[in-house]
């Protein structure tokens, strides 16, 4: 067997997780997401959080959001898209 080539620095990586600007990184790509959705007229909502670590999140607000993810894959499509 051969030798791990590195060892994780887990204090840094729990720091890099937490920190405003990774919050900003996922802020913009969950913003991109939303964009490619159809944005909040289409029926669609965005949120970003912070804490134990930064967490993004782009879901359905309404049922007519619902309806076209259901009917199109909406959201999973606008994951793919690149811009």
């Amino acid at each position: 067997m051969s030798k791990r080539g590195f060892e994780l620095n887990r204090e840094g990586v729990r720091e890099l997780l937490q920190s405003a600007e990774m919050a900003g990184v996922i802020r913009e790509f969950s913003d991109q997401v939303l964009a490619n959705a159809g944005g909040q007229s289409a029926g669609y909502g965005m949120n970003v959080q912070t804490g134990h670590r930064a967490v993004g999140r782009v879901y359905c607000r309404d049922k007519s959001g619902f309806k076209d993810n259901t009917e199109n894959n909406t959201l999973l499509k606008a994951l793919r898209c690149k811009e």
